[in-house]
């Protein structure tokens, strides 16, 4: 396990991202998929990324993807001085992003 696994779990503002990031999960998807399961291997796959892992999934540069950061469009917790993003979160940008 990543040493800092272990340091995000003793922020309380990373329980609330947890439990926001489960919540958009679970309501983003339909009724159907929670009855197969789908919810939960999504949950499951769930990998917390650092900027330069995000910059290079959404193929966009470092100070765009904190622009959409500071915005509020990207969900993400600030640990010391770096930022961690919730891979779902990136897939849901996209979703709202395709939609607009």
């Amino acid at each position: 396990m990543p040493f800092w696994i272990k340091y995000l779990s003793k922020i309380p503002m990373f329980h609330q991202y947890l439990e926001y990031s489960l919540h958009m999960v679970c309501t983003s998807t339909s009724k159907k998929a929670v009855k197969r399961g789908k919810v939960m291997a999504e949950i499951e796959k769930d990998v917390v990324l650092t900027t330069k892992e995000a910059t290079e999934y959404l193929k966009i540069s470092r100070p765009t993807l904190l622009k959409y950061i500071h915005l509020g469009k990207i969900n993400a917790v600030k640990v010391g001085n770096a930022w961690r993003l919730h891979k779902s979160e990136l897939l849901r940008f996209l979703r709202v992003a395709t939609e607009i």
